[in-house]
């Protein structure tokens, strides 16, 4: 697309100096003009729409950033609150009998389930689903034309559904 439009807006602006040249009119020349400022607001889009394409890269790599993070502080969580569970369930850990005891509100936040984070684990799940699709992109490319692959893609594709679903799988 984008090379499309850069050489839409390179005829726009022949075209404007051919008919600038072979007329001397007012109309033809208001119409040249119209035409090379068209062009022009097409080149800019141009630049305005590959920036912004960075742009979004650049966020999308940032979320993938942030969304492996969180995932990570995620399991340390789940793992520390496994690990003071099983302290008191053991009797290692003594929960305090007096509800004012400051240690019984840290050890309740601790066994208490976390928050549920569902547009972290979406997009966790979309990062794994893609995964799987640059799986099945490697086997058409590698495998093509051996009329091999039909099996694979298709468990591949239906795992790819599945982790988007949210399925444990």
């Amino acid at each position: 697309m984008g090379s499309n439009i850069i050489e839409l807006a390179k005829l726009g602006h022949e075209r404007a100096a051919e008919l600038k040249a072979s007329c001397g009119a007012v109309n033809v020349r208001s119409l040249t003009q119209l035409i090379s400022d068209l062009a022009t607001q097409l080149e800019v889009q141009f630049v305005r729409s590959t920036n912004m394409a960075v742009q979004l890269a650049n966020a999308e790599s940032k979320c993938r950033e942030l969304a492996a993070e969180n995932a990570g502080l995620k399991a340390i969580c789940e793992d520390r609150r496994t690990f003071i569970m099983n302290g008191v369930q053991l009797g290692y850990i003594k929960v305090p009998t007096v509800d004012t005891d400051p240690a019984l509100e840290t050890i309740r936040i601790a066994v208490s389930p976390q928050a549920p984070t569902p547009a972290t684990d979406a997009f966790l799940a979309e990062v794994r689903a893609q995964g799987v699709g640059a799986a099945i992109e490697h086997l058409h490319k590698k495998f093509e034309g051996t009329g091999h692959i039909g099996v694979p893609v298709m468990a591949l594709e239906w795992l790819a559904q599945e982790i988007r679903k949210g399925a444990s799988l």
